[in-house]
C-alpha cells in the first residue's frame, strides 16, 4: 500500500495545491497573464478571474509558510529530510536509522486520517447546524485499539438528524490556516475597487458566498473543523470576526513546541474544563470523565488539534473585536503554564532556526535551499510586530520574504519577485525528479514494515 500524500487535500485544494513529500507549489493555470488583470482598470470578470487565481496562490503559499516557518513544519521538514537522506547511506549498521523513514511516513499518513474515520449520512444546504464532538482512540498497524485519542466533529441538522462524522486532525489547522489568508487576500485586493462601488459591493458579496459556501460545504467539513468549533463555541458567523480568533489559535498550536507541552500537561490545564452537571447520568458522567481524560492523554501524545480544542473551550464566551482581545485572553489562559503568547512565538522561532540550521546541511538540494531562506525570513517577519504580536496574515509580508517559484502549466514560474533569493536559480524540474525518486525508495521501506 503505497504513500499518497495527494489525498490530504483532494477534496478542498482544486485551484492548486502544495506537496507535502516535495515542497513543491502549483497553481492550475496557464501561465502567470492572469495577474494583468489585478487592478481596477479591469474588466469586472477578468479582475474577479484573476483575483481568484492570485488567492488560491496565497493559499497555497501559506501552507509552504506553515510547513517550513511554524515548530510543526519544521519538525516535519526535518522528518522528511531525515527519512530521504537514509537513502545515502551505504555503510554497514546504517539500517540501525531506517526507523526515521517509518517515522516520517507515520507523521505523513496522520496529516489527513485515512476515510475509514469518516462517515457522511445525509447531505444538507441549511446551514443550520449543530456540531457535537465526540472522542474515540485510532488503530495502530497491528490493527489494535491504540492509546492515541481522536477528535471527531459530528454535525447534525435542526432536526437532530446526524449529518455527518470527521476527525478534527492535523489537515483542519492546515487548511483553516491557508483559507483565511486567501479570504483576507482576496478582500484586501477588492478593497481596491472601492470606488467604484458596484463593482465593490458585487465582489465582496460574491466572496463572502464562495467562503460560507465553503465553509458549510457537508463534505468539506473535515477542512473546516477550526472555523466550526469557533463559531460553535461564541455562537458567531461573522468571518471577519472568526477568522481573527482562528488566526491566532491556529498560530499558536502550530507554534508550540514540546516543552510548551510539558509545561502544559504539568498545569493540568485540562482539568479547568471539568465542570460535570449534576444533572448528569451515571452513564453520561462516565462518558464525560472518558471525554476529558482522553482530551489529557492526547495533550500528552502532543496532539495539536486536541490543544487548539482545550485552548478554545477555556476562552470567555465573550465578543471578540479584534486579534489583540484574542491575544490577551490567551495570555490568560497560558499564564497557568507560566507562558504567553510571545513566549510561545519566541521559543519558537529559536526552535525553527535550530532545526533549520541542521536541515541546511542536506544532500537535497532543494531542502537545503529551502532551509537556508527560514531564518533570514523569521527576521524580516519580526519587523512587522506590532499590536497583534507577530500573529499576521502572510499578506502583510510575503512580499518581503524568500519564497519558492509557483508551478504552472507553463514551468515554474515567480510569482512575487525578490532580488537575491536562492529559490528562484533552482532547477525545479530535476530537483522534483531527484525527491521523487528517493520518495519511491522510501515507500518501498515503508511497504517493507510488516511484522
Amino acid at each position: 500500500m503505497g504513500l499518497n500524500s495527494n489525498y490530504i487535500l483532494a477534496d478542498s485544494d482544486l485551484l492548486g495545491s502544495f506537496g507535502f513529500e516535495d515542497y513543491s507549489v502549483f497553481l492550475n493555470v496557464d501561465d502567470k497573464t492572469f495577474l494583468q488583470h489585478l487592478n481596477k482598470e479591469a474588466e469586472l470578470s477578468d479582475f474577479e478571474e484573476s483575483l481568484k487565481h492570485y488567492s488560491a496562490a496565497i493559499h497555497e503559499y501559506r501552507h509552504y509558510f506553515d510547513m517550513t516557518h511554524t515548530t510543526y513544519g519544521i519538525n516535519y521538514l526535518y522528518s522528511l529530510d531525515q527519512a530521504l537522506r537514509q537513502k545515502y547511506k551505504k555503510n554497514k549498521g546504517d539500517e540501525l536509522n531506517f526507523h526515521k523513514i517509518k517515522s516520517f511516513t507515520n507523521e505523513l499518513k496522520k496529516i489527513r486520517y485515512p476515510s475509514y474515520y469518516n462517515h457522511l449520512w445525509k447531505e444538507d444546504n441549511s446551514k443550520q447546524w449543530e456540531l457535537r464532538p465526540t472522542i474515540g482512540k485510532v488503530f495502530d498497524s497491528y490493527g489494535y485499539v491504540s492509546d492515541r485519542p481522536v477528535l471527531f466533529a459530528r454535525y447534525f441538522n435542526s432536526q437532530g438528524e446526524a449529518l455527518s462524522r470527521h476527525p478534527f486532525s492535523m489537515v483542519s489547522l492546515l487548511e483553516c490556516s491557508a483559507t483565511i489568508d486567501e479570504y483576507i487576500n482576496s478582500m484586501g485586493l477588492i478593497s481596491s475597487l472601492s470606488k467604484n462601488e458596484g463593482n465593490y459591493n458585487f465582489l465582496i458579496a460574491r466572496f463572502e458566498k464562495i467562503n460560507l459556501d465553503y465553509v458549510y460545504n457537508i463534505n468539506l467539513t473535515e477542512y473546516s473543523t477550526c472555523f466550526h468549533l469557533i463559531a460553535n463555541h461564541f455562537k458567531i458567523t461573522h468571518l471577519q470576526k472568526l477568522f481573527d480568533i482562528a488566526r491566532v489559535l491556529i498560530d499558536i498550536c502550530l507554534n508550540f513546541t514540546e516543552s510548551h507541552f510539558d509545561l502544559l500537561n504539568q498545569s493540568n490545564l485540562v482539568d479547568q474544563l471539568y465542570k460535570p452537571s449534576s444533572s448528569l447520568s451515571i452513564e453520561e458522567l462516565e462518558d464525560y470523565i472518558y471525554f476529558n481524560s482522553s482530551l489529557k492523554n492526547g495533550l500528552k501524545f502532543l496532539e495539536r488539534p486536541v490543544l487548539f480544542y482545550v485552548l478554545l473551550h477555556l476562552m470567555e464566551e465573550k465578543e471578540y473585536h479584534d486579534k489583540p482581545e484574542v491575544i490577551l485572553e490567551l495570555n490568560r489562559i497560558l499564564s497557568f503554564c507560566g507562558l504567553t503568547c510571545r513566549d510561545v512565538m519566541m521559543d519558537s522561532k529559536a526552535l525553527i532556526k535550530d532545526k533549520s540550521r541542521l536541515v541546511s546541511s542536506s544532500q537535497i538540494n532543494y531542502f537545503s535551499k529551502i532551509a537556508q531562506t527560514i531564518a533570514p525570513n523569521l527576521d524580516r517577519i519580526s519587523t512587522f510586530r506590532d499590536g497583534e504580536d507577530g500573529f499576521n496574515f502572510l499578506l502583510k509580508f510575503i512580499q518581503h520574504l524568500d519564497m519558492p517559484r509557483i508551478e504552472m502549466y507553463s514551468g515554474f514560474e515567480i510569482l512575487i519577485r525578490r532580488d537575491n533569493n536562492i529559490l528562484e536559480d533552482i532547477d525545479y524540474p530535476q530537483e522534483i525528479k531527484n525527491i521523487k525518486l528517493l520518495l519511491n525508495w522510501v515507500n518501498d521501506y515503508d511497504n517493507a514494515c510488516i511484522f
